[in-house]
């Protein structure tokens, strides 16, 4: 394997461990009703009542729901309201401007600021999950070393 394939390999390994990474968060937003509850949070405050109609669910399940996209930091509670946290909005932003740039056969251009939010959210993501007990000290040092060479890689600060 010469050194241009060897790059290539270490690449699309990169990108797919950073995928697996936002698994979780994928899925979570691929589900039609919850990007009905984060267009609605990310303009007004939306109630457990108001929630639990967008969701046709019930009230135990609604709750799960939304406090699953907390546990994701896709939501944030406040009171008895729930709000669209800016990560969402980032997140929401890089996948539309991903998916943009692929329909139209272009490599997706996000200007500096753009990525450092999204790595940084990133690394705070992880961060939580080792702390909870989600993924062992190996893995969290695996993760914190990929993020800090796409930090590089991107010239992000």
């Amino acid at each position: 394997m010469d050194l241009q394939s060897a790059r290539q390999v270490k690449s699309v390994t990169q990108d797919i461990a950073l995928i697996a990474h936002f698994r979780e968060h994928l899925e979570a937003i691929s589900v039609q009703e919850n990007l009905d509850i984060l267009a609605i949070a990310s303009v007004k405050p939306i109630s457990n009542a108001e929630a639990r109609r967008v969701l046709k669910l019930g009230r135990n399940r609604a709750w799960a729901r939304l406090s699953d996209m907390v546990r994701l930091t896709l939501l944030e509670k406040r009171g008895h309201t729930y709000r669209a946290s800016p990560y969402a909005e980032n997140l929401v932003g890089a996948l539309s401007l991903t998916f943009q740039s692929v329909l139209a056969g272009k490599l997706p251009q996000i200007q500096g600021p753009g990525w450092a939010d999204v790595l940084k959210m990133a690394s705070e993501g992880m961060t939580m999950a080792y702390e909870r007990g989600k993924i062992d000290r190996a893995e969290f040092t695996r993760r914190d070393r990929m993020l800090k060479e796409l930090e590089a890689q991107l010239d992000v600060d």
